[in-house]
């Protein structure tokens, strides 16, 4: 094969991992929101996912190995890359490099949430309380409110990237318009997965909490 045919297929398979990535995101920012109805809730949400059936295999081929090779080639594209949002400044260009930044980011996020929740002895409603205690330390609150900042971007825009690497939009009205839906789908998610955040210190908006029927 070529090397400009192994570069097209690569990206090609780049482009589609990161949507195990967008998964990956939905899911857990889905997940982390029943901590908006208490410990209990949470954890029995906890525990569900704990106890699927061929968890192990779907951590690592549906989760961990689409996502390591997305985070692996990302990286190669940023080391191989030249930015060039400073000499040219056009808004594509920074979200390119918002893109690479934002991913080595979303990266080290996911690691070190996943080590920290998912390799310890904790189940069900127990989990609530490790991620509880452990953005009481205000570095490791900051550093989630980072994580989820990235990684609602590169959800974002990795969505608009997809979508015009596959021909799904074509012509330039279109690609603004789903730019624009895209930048909303990044804040909506980094609002949901803020909220989640704050649920387990008892700081969320939970919707209809205080409507009266």
């Amino acid at each position: 094969m070529a090397i400009n045919e192994r570069s097209f297929l690569l990206k090609k398979l780049h482009s589609l991992s990161g949507l195990f990535f967008c998964l990956f995101l939905l899911e857990h920012f889905f997940t982390n929101s029943f901590a908006l109805f208490g410990r209990e809730a949470y954890g029995e949400k906890a525990a569900f996912l704990q106890e699927l059936p061929y968890l192990l295999f779907i951590e690592i081929f549906l989760l961990a190995a689409p996502i390591l090779f997305h985070a692996g080639y990302g990286f190669y594209i940023t080391y191989k890359g030249e930015n060039n949002a400073l000499t040219y400044g056009y808004v594509r260009n920074w979200l390119y490099f918002g893109q690479r930044v934002t991913g080595a980011i979303a990266f080290f996020y996911i690691v070190f949430h996943v080590v920290s929740t998912r390799f310890t002895n904790a189940h069900g409603p127990a989990l609530f309380d490790i991620v509880a205690e452990s953005i009481r330390n205000p570095l490791v609150f900051a550093f989630y409110t980072l994580g989820i900042a990235a990684a609602s971007f590169h959800f974002g825009n990795g969505l608009w990237g997809f979508c015009f690497s596959w021909g799904v939009v074509t012509r330039a009205r279109s690609q603004r318009n789903l730019g624009y839906i895209c930048i909303g789908i990044g804040l909506l998610m980094f609002f949901i997965g803020m909220n989640s955040l704050l649920a387990f210190l008892g700081m969320a908006w939970v919707p209809g909490a205080n409507i009266n029927w």
